[in-house]
């Protein structure tokens, strides 16, 4: 089995390179570092064309996340930004719908499993993978930012309509 096959059935993690830091500026409030620290310009042109569209510095912070778990899993490929096809995004969304969100583990013994019924309220606690809104949230943030360097006449020139974004029906 090979990387692609891996991620798409949860059995690889994406290295946790990189990061996202709030920098002291207005435009963009949050910068997306690569694992070398260096702000990784063309998600930085995204992140600013956000912030002067007035949208809030919690809205970047978290498309600059958005960003950080594609370029995380372009990195591990071996594939530019600028080169990413459909191919790409079919293995983010598998790997979305397959894999353990590490914010759902438990750490106390006694806590529930995750997705089972709570009995005192009814109500199911969260699975253990990402949500359908979370999936939708990731494919809008890369979405964008392809359409951005698009209308920009940068980027993918070459894939330009090329990637196509499958929104998560489970959510609706």
């Amino acid at each position: 089995m090979d990387v692609r096959d891996e991620l798409m059935e949860g059995q690889r993690a994406i290295p946790r390179l990189g990061r996202v830091v709030e920098v002291n500026r207005a435009h963009p409030p949050y910068a997306m570092l690569d694992a070398a620290g260096a702000e990784v310009e063309p998600v930085t042109a995204f992140l600013r064309d956000l912030a002067l569209g007035d949208s809030s510095p919690l809205t970047c912070r978290s498309y600059g996340y958005g960003m950080l778990r594609w370029f995380r899993l372009l990195w591990l490929l071996g594939t530019g930004w600028e080169r990413a096809t459909e191919s790409e995004v079919a293995v983010l969304t598998g790997w979305l719908r397959s894999a353990a969100n590490p914010q759902r583990q438990r750490h106390l013994v006694d806590a529930p499993v995750a997705g089972t019924v709570n009995l005192r309220t009814g109500k199911a606690s969260l699975s253990a993978g990402y949500a359908p809104r979370t999936i939708n949230h990731a494919l809008t943030v890369i979405s964008g930012f392809y359409e951005f360097h698009a209308h920009h006449g940068r980027g993918p020139v070459v894939n330009q309509g090329l990637i196509k974004f499958r929104v998560c029906s489970d959510c609706w």
